[in-house]
Formats: C-alpha cells, sequence, structure tokens
C-alpha cells in the first residue's frame, strides 16, 4: 500500500492494514518497538537524523485491537508502541492507538524530534 493513496485500505483475513511512519527530525538516532502479546518486543526499525522508520499495522474494525504481523503471518496484539532515541531507556514517547470497537485504526504518521526530556513524536505527514 502506497502512503497518501486514495484507494481503499487493504484488507488481509479481516484485518485493515495501517501505515505506521516516524521520520526523524532529531540529532540522535532514534528507534521504534512494539511491546506484544505475551511479553514479545519487536523493534520496528531505527533511523538517523532525516530518515524514517516504515511499518504495517493491522486493525481488526470488530474489536478494535491492534496487530503486527509475525514471521509467519500471524497477528500478534499490540501492547504498546513506541520511539526513543537509540541506546536511551528513558524519554521514550508513547504513540497512541485508537482500540475501539467499530472503528478502524488510522495512519500512524509521526514526526520525530528531541525534546528536553526525551524524544516528542506528533502526528504529521510522516514525510
Amino acid at each position: 500500500m502506497v502512503l497518501g493513496a486514495s484507494m481503499a485500505p487493504a484488507r488481509a483475513g479481516g484485518l485493515v492494514a495501517v501505515p505506521f511512519r516516524a521520520v526523524n527530525l532529531g540529532s540522535a538516532p532514534i528507534l521504534c518497538s512494539a511491546t506484544l502479546a505475551h511479553w514479545y518486543s519487536a523493534e520496528l526499525g531505527r533511523a538517523a537524523k532525516g530518515e524514517a522508520i516504515s511499518a504495517t499495522f493491522w486493525s481488526d474494525t470488530a474489536t478494535g485491537a491492534v496487530y503486527l504481523l509475525n514471521q509467519s503471518g500471524h497477528p500478534m496484539p499490540v501492547a504498546q508502541l513506541w520511539c526513543g532515541v537509540a541506546g536511551r531507556e528513558a524519554g521514550r514517547s508513547l504513540v497512541t492507538l485508537e482500540r475501539r470497537a467499530g472503528v478502524v485504526q488510522g495512519p500512524l504518521l509521526l514526526v520525530c524530534k528531541q525534546g528536553n526530556a526525551g524524544l516528542v513524536c506528533l502526528a504529521g505527514k510522516g514525510g
């Protein structure tokens, strides 16, 4: 699926594709990760200044759940999504997920930069 396309959302197994993109406008490298059910975590990627991290999540309209597919294509429920400065535990920016039954999670397009208390990621065009 091309970001910004005016096509209907891609669907797989009753789930709707949710594009994720975080553009690093700060000076330090960033990383984004998802904490999944059963205490697993998945690093989505790392980005140097001016680069972006991209991934695809999947939204279940009926339940509002948001998933990340594993290597076998099985949906893993996302418990938490965050981006932070690479190598630092403190100052992560949590990404809010819609998670409402009957509502498809919209695209997660973020612009991230360092602030006084850590990384700040805000909704944007996602570069």
